[in-house]
C-alpha cells in the first residue's frame, strides 16, 4: 500500500486536513459503507508519515477481518473506495476556499430553482463584493475577469428567461469587456512564458497559434483600440488590460527599453489594481524583459536588483505558498555577486532563506556562500563549495560553470582554467535543448574571459583595446565582473 495514489494523497494532508478527513470518512452523507471505515482506522494509526512497514495489505485486511482469508479484490475494492474519499476531500477542500465559485455556483442553483427575487438580490451582494472578494482570495485578474463574465452571461440569461422588460444593455457590455480581457490577458501571459522556453530551450520552431494571433492583432493596433472600447464603469479593467499590453509589448520581438521602461513605470504606477499573484508574475516577466534583452543604454544588473529590493520590501517575491522561486533566488544571487554587494547577498540570505524550498535551500545557500567567497577573494574554499553543488534546475548550470570559470580566471591558474573552459565550451554546443539565444550570450562570456585570461598574463596593447571595445560593445552600461576585470587590466598596464 506504501505505493498507491492514497497513501500519497494523505502523506499531503495537514495535521487539520487529518482531522477533517477523519470527519468526511465518518460523515454518512459522504460514506455510508462501514469497512471503508475501518480500513481508514487502521491507516489512521500510522499518520501522518505513512511510511511504516505496517501499511501491508495483508496485514491490514488480517485487523479488519481477523476470522477470514486475505482476499485481494475486496481489499482493492476498499482501498479503492477510500482513495476516491480522499479525491473528494481534496475537491471539496479546494472548493471551499474558492469564494468567488461559491457564490456563481449558489447563482446558478437560485437559477435552476426558479427563485427569482433571491437571485436578483443575491445577484446585487455579489456584484458590489466581487472586487473585494477577489484582492481578500488573491485572485490574478484574468480568472476574477473570467469568473466575471460567467456572472454576467448568467444574468443575461436569467434576465432573458425571467424578466422581459429589463434592459440587456450593461449584461451585453460587461460579459463582453470581461471576456475580451480575459482573453487577452492569458494571451498575453502565454506569449511571454512560449518566449521564457524558447529563450533557454531549443523549442518551438514554429510559432504558436497565440504568437500568430497577437502579432496579427498588434500589427494594426487592434489591442489598443479594443482597450479604448471598454466602458468608462469599467476603467480599472482597461488599466490593468493596458498593463498586460505593456508587459507584452516589453517581451515580444520588437521590444526595446522604451517599451521596457513603459511596461515598468505603467506597473508600478498600478499596484493597487493587482492582486499579490498578479504582482509576483508581473515583477517575474519585468526581469524577464531584462534577462532577455542587452540594453546597452543602461546598468541590467543595478537595474535587476532595483526591482528586486523593490519586491523584497513590499513582500513580493514569494509564492501563494509563501515559498520563494527557485529561479528567482538564483538570479538575485547571481546579481548581487556580479555588482559585489556582500551587504545584499546576507541580507538576502539572513531574512529570506526560511521562505527557500526545503528540497533546494542547501545548494541555494551554498551558491550565494560561494558567491560571498569570491568577492572576499577567498578563491579556494568559493572553489570547493561550487563543486559540492547539486544542480537539478537545468538554467543553475550556466549560473554555476559562470562562477567557477571565475574563480579560476582569479586563481590564474591556466590548466583547471582551460579545462573547465573548454568543458563549458562542449557543454554549450552539444546540448541540443539550449536555445541559440542562451548559447550565443553564454559564449560570448567563454571568449571574452578567455582573451582577458590570455591579456592580463601576456598583454598586447593593441590586442587588448581590440578585445576592450568589443566588451564594452557588448555590455555598454552594464557594471559586470568581467567589465571591472577589463579596468584591472587597464590599471596594470596602462
Amino acid at each position: 500500500m506504501l505505493k498507491t495514489s492514497l497513501i500519497e494523497i494523505l502523506k499531503t494532508f495537514s495535521s487539520e486536513e487529518l482531522k477533517k478527513f477523519d470527519d468526511f470518512v465518518n460523515s454518512p452523507y459522504f460514506n455510508k459503507k462501514t469497512p471503508v471505515i475501518n480500513l481508514w482506522k487502521e491507516i489512521k494509526k500510522l499518520s501522518p508519515e505513512f511510511n511504516s512497514e505496517s501499511l501491508d495489505r495483508k496485514l491490514i485486511y488480517s485487523k479488519l477481518f481477523p476470522s477470514k482469508e486475505f482476499n485481494y479484490g475486496v481489499m482493492k475494492n476498499l482501498i479503492f473506495d477510500l482513495t476516491r474519499l480522499a479525491e473528494n476531500f481534496t475537491v471539496i477542500e479546494s472548493f471551499l476556499e474558492d469564494e468567488l465559485s461559491k457564490k456563481l455556483n449558489l447563482i446558478y442553483g437560485l437559477e435552476d430553482r426558479n427563485l427569482v427575487d433571491l437571485y436578483v438580490s443575491k445577484f446585487e451582494t455579489i456584484e458590489k463584493t466581487a472586487l473585494d472578494m477577489s484582492f481578500k482570495n488573491n485572485i490574478v485578474r484574468e480568472d476574477f475577469y473570467l469568473w466575471m463574465w460567467k456572472l454576467f452571461m448568467d444574468k443575461w440569461n436569467f434576465d432573458n428567461q425571467f424578466i422581459h422588460t429589463k434592459s440587456y444593455e450593461k449584461n451585453i457590455h460587461n460579459s463582453s469587456d470581461y471576456f475580451l480581457a480575459f482573453i487577452l490577458i492569458k494571451s498575453f501571459i502565454m506569449y511571454h512564458n512560449i518566449g521564457g522556453q524558447k529563450f533557454i530551450h531549443n523549442s518551438l520552431n514554429e510559432p504558436s497559434s497565440i504568437e500568430i494571433f497577437l502579432n496579427e492583432i498588434s500589427s494594426n493596433n487592434v489591442v489598443e483600440k479594443l482597450i479604448s472600447s471598454i466602458k468608462p464603469e469599467l476603467n480599472e479593467v482597461s488599466t490593468v488590460l493596458d498593463v498586460y499590453h505593456k508587459m507584452y509589448l516589453s517581451v515580444s520581438e520588437n521590444s526595446t527599453l522604451e517599451s521596457y521602461l513603459d511596461f515598468k513605470h505603467s506597473l508600478m504606477k498600478n499596484t493597487v489594481l493587482f492582486s499579490k499573484n498578479d504582482l509576483n508574475a508581473l515583477f517575474i516577466t519585468l526581469s524577464n524583459c531584462l534577462g532577455r534583452n542587452n540594453f546597452k543604454e543602461i546598468n541590467h544588473s543595478e537595474e535587476t536588483l532595483e526591482i528586486y529590493e523593490f519586491r523584497i520590501e513590499n513582500d513580493l517575491l514569494v509564492t501563494h505558498e509563501g515559498k520563494l522561486w527557485d529561479q528567482e533566488v538564483i538570479r538575485y544571487i547571481s546579481m548581487a555577486g556580479n555588482m559585489e554587494r556582500i551587504d545584499l547577498l546576507e541580507k538576502f540570505m539572513d531574512k529570506m532563506q526560511n521562505r527557500i524550498r526545503e528540497e533546494t535551500k542547501e545548494n541555494l545557500i551554498k551558491f550565494a556562500s560561494a558567491n560571498i567567497l569570491l568577492i572576499k577573494k577567498e578563491y579556494n574554499k568559493a572553489l570547493e563549495v561550487t563543486s559540492s553543488i547539486k544542480f537539478d534546475l537545468f538554467t543553475m548550470k550556466f549560473y554555476i560553470k559562470n562562477l567557477q570559470l571565475k574563480i579560476y580566471y582569479e586563481l590564474n591558474e591556466y590548466d583547471p582554467f582551460s579545462l573547465s573552459l573548454d568543458s563549458y565550451k562542449h557543454f554549450l554546443s552539444r546540448n541540443k535543448n539550449v536555445s541559440d539565444k542562451m548559447k550565443s550570450y553564454n559564449k560570448s562570456f567563454c571568449d571574452f574571459i578567455e582573451q582577458l585570461f590570455e591579456q592580463k598574463n601576456n598583454y598586447d596593447e593593441n590586442i587588448f583595446e581590440e578585445v576592450k571595445i568589443k566588451i564594452y560593445e557588448h555590455y555598454g552600461k552594464n557594471n559586470t565582473w568581467i567589465m571591472r576585470k577589463v579596468r584591472e587590466i587597464e590599471l596594470k598596464f596602462g
